[in-house]
């Protein structure tokens, strides 16, 4: 949803400048925007799914997905780029819900955490294929040419319509119980709080790296998405091996063990001035964001029961998007008052405070 955008970040503040009052940043908003529709469609695609079955509401997401991912192939408007990014997003998290739930009910025990955290590993993997090749194709063709790719999908929609079993509605006793229990939910809204602070530093790259790089004097598309892939690259080598991590440091302490290194990572990338050396960077940080990424979705449906696990999901997904719509708001004021460098570093040290108090 958002790694095709990232390389051509600095390139969108270039082709809105004058249309805006602030292009670099309605660059992020133009992700960052992606995630108000985020924000409701994971709840509304969870409660719709317990409705109408999740196979229907996972293919309908996918569908508007690729059309409104495309849009900003065709779109110049500042207006309506960004009102197509909030349909993107809220299309992606309701799809994103629906794998999460499936994987709950079909799966379970130590195979469900392995699936889980493959899951994002899988993702990382698609965001490097798809940030090298969306700075290629920038490179080549422009920044608006990267909206195409979205239709890369399609196969995986083929997919899902003939292989995902049909689900159905959870009972309407069922579903008034899970409606009124809302103790359920106060047993884990610890999750759901930890999860909206840490998506700040966990999709932070995808926003920031491009603009420290442009700082540093990098303006290269291809530049920019190889140093943003060396987070991905190792996030998701870390997520794959979350269940032994896990195993060996505790459910607590491989969720610490990660934030200490995400921070240490973003502290690093802020003393760094050379590509390598940021990629490199940003490469611990991509260890620590692996062990972190799956965490909270093992956790959410190890602790709720099946009748609200599909709409808690959604509602963590709500959660994990906030956190992602607010790191301009964040990080902003931080970038234009010292600079990007010390707001990495502060970043990074809040990070490494949070995780050691």
């Amino acid at each position: 949803c958002f790694t095709l955008i990232s390389p051509v970040i600095p390139l969108i503040a270039i082709a809105f400048d004058g249309q805006v009052e602030d292009s670099t940043l309605f660059a992020q908003t133009v992700i960052t925007y992606a995630a108000t529709g985020m924000m409701v469609g994971g709840p509304i695609g969870g409660w719709l799914a317990s409705q109408i079955g999740t196979k229907t509401v996972l293919l309908g997401s996918f569908i508007t997905f690729l059309i409104a991912g495309t849009a900003g192939f065709w779109i110049t408007d500042p207006f309506l780029l960004l009102s197509s990014r909030v349909l993107l997003g809220a299309a992606a998290c309701s799809l994103q819900t629906c794998c999460f739930a499936f994987t709950g009910d079909l799966f379970s025990g130590v195979l469900r955490i392995r699936i889980l955290s493959l899951q994002p590993a899988m993702g990382a993997i698609v965001a490097i294929l798809s940030i090298l090749l969306a700075g290629e194709v920038a490179s080549a063709h422009g920044w608006q040419a990267v909206f195409i790719l979205y239709l890369l999908g399609i196969p995986s929609l083929i997919l899902a319509v003939f292989v995902l079993p049909s689900t159905h509605s959870v009972s309407t006793e069922e579903d008034d119980s899970a409606n009124k229990n809302i103790g359920q939910y106060l047993k884990v809204w610890y999750i759901f709080v930890l999860m909206a602070g840490v998506s700040i530093l966990l999709n932070m790259p995808s926003i920031q790296l491009p603009l420290k790089l442009a700082a540093d004097g990098i303006l290269d598309p291809a530049i920019n998405s190889r140093v943003v892939a060396a987070f991905s690259i190792t996030l998701s080598l870390a997520a794959i091996g979350y269940n032994e991590a896990r195993n060996y440091l505790g459910t607590h302490g491989v969720f610490l063990f990660g934030l200490v290194i995400l921070g240490a990572g973003y502290t690093l990338i802020g003393f760094t001035s050379a590509p390598l050396m940021t990629a490199a960077a940003a490469a611990l940080a991509g260890i620590g964001g692996g062990l972190i990424n799956p965490h909270f979705s093992i956790l959410m449906i190890e602790r709720t029961p099946e009748a609200i696990r599909t709409s808690a999901l959604g509602f963590l997904m709500a959660c994990f998007f906030f956190g992602e719509f607010m790191i301009p708001y964040t990080a902003n004021p931080l970038r234009l008052a010292f600079g990007i460098d010390t707001m990495l570093q502060i970043f990074g040290g809040v990070a490494v405070v949070a995780a050691t108090i």
